[in-house]
């Protein structure tokens, strides 16, 4: 009876994985919304509400190590709009 309250961690994992791969006709509805966005992709998060912690500011010219530089050089690199 106690194995049936505590399984094994690796059986409790695949039951996981096999519960999670069922396809049902509202997952797959979701999927189709969510990959209408933006080609595919989740939609960008306007550069206004990335936190700057290097003091630039709203200049697109930050240090290496701030949130608003990642987000900036990944758009770069993508050919993404800056905004």
């Amino acid at each position: 009876m106690s194995q049936m309250n505590n399984p094994d961690p690796d059986a409790r994992k695949e039951a996981a994985r096999l519960l999670g791969s069922i396809r049902s006709e509202k997952k797959a509805e979701a999927a189709r919304r969510n990959g209408a966005l933006s080609n595919g992709r989740r939609p960008l998060k306007p550069l206004s509400e990335v936190r700057c912690t290097c003091g630039a500011g709203d200049s697109l010219e930050h240090k290496g190590t701030c949130p608003r530089y990642k987000r900036i050089f990944y758009r770069r690199q993508k050919g993404l709009p800056l905004t």
